[in-house]
């Protein structure tokens, strides 16, 4: 049936059946409005309701009732252009109608293209929550991953650090114990030359006090010597070493 294409060729149904109202003399049928809507009053009156039978032709009787009317009505239509008029009307009626059908299947049509692309979008809207939902736990897991890698290099970093100050620690006292071995070896060293030199020292003034002591020890014998001599009325002995006249010579 018409109703059976999609929405875009049932909209080109109705543009087809506005053209062919156009076509056939429009909303009026090429009458003037004032005469039309004076028509459909006595058709009114005729038929009962504003309504035409478009499946058969109206019956004569009815038609001619309607063409006696309006030849007081409408002085400027004759009994023929009313009957055309009606004919046309029927027409018109079954245009209106089906125009009206192929709108309701349009609507309908639309509506589920509609609800399709709705359908479609909710769908789309999910894949992309889904997707986006997805992006999200891969990046928080990224981040994750990214901040226990940090906090493990830091750590790693505070460990190295730390074993670095321990080392430095380590060194700054090996080479204190250095120095304080290196000072308490200079400093013996130091005591021992000063032992060594204050030993020369005592030996060097013992050797000058017993070279003293001999001299005078040589000096006192060769006195008592003399003084022997006197006594025994001999010449006392020359020094020792000494020469020249003995006391009281020529003279």
């Amino acid at each position: 049936g018409e109703g059976a294409g999609g929405a875009e060729e049932l909209g080109r149904l109705v543009d087809r059946v506005n053209a062919q109202i156009e076509a056939e003399g429009g909303p009026y049928g090429c009458w003037h409005p004032k005469e039309h809507a004076k028509f459909l009053r006595l058709w009114t009156e005729v038929n009962g309701t504003a309504d035409a039978d478009t499946a058969a032709p109206e019956p004569r009787a009815k038609v001619g009732r309607l063409t006696a009317k309006a030849a007081v009505a409408l002085p400027g239509r004759d009994a023929g252009e009313v009957a055309e008029h009606l004919e046309w009307y029927r027409g018109y009626l079954a245009n209106v109608a089906r125009k009206k059908r192929l709108v309701g299947e349009w609507k309908r049509a639309r509506s589920k293209v509609e609800y399709d692309k709705a359908i479609s979008e909710v769908e789309a809207l999910a894949l992309q929550d889904e997707t986006e939902n997805e992006e999200k736990k891969q990046m928080l897991k990224q981040k994750m991953e990214e901040e226990q890698e940090q906090k493990r290099l830091a750590v790693k970093a505070w460990k190295e650090e730390k074993q670095r100050k321990l080392d430095l620690q380590k060194e700054k006292k090996a080479q204190l114990d250095y120095a304080q071995k290196e000072k308490e070896i200079q400093d013996f060293a130091d005591f021992l030359d000063e032992e060594r030199k204050q030993k020369e020292n005592e030996e060097r003034e013992q050797m000058l006090a017993n070279k003293h002591v001999s001299g005078c020890q040589r000096g006192l014998l060769e006195v008592r010597a003399a003084l022997a001599a006197l006594a025994a009325g001999q010449a006392p002995p020359s020094p020792a070493g000494g020469g020249g006249s003995p006391p009281g010579g020529a003279g």
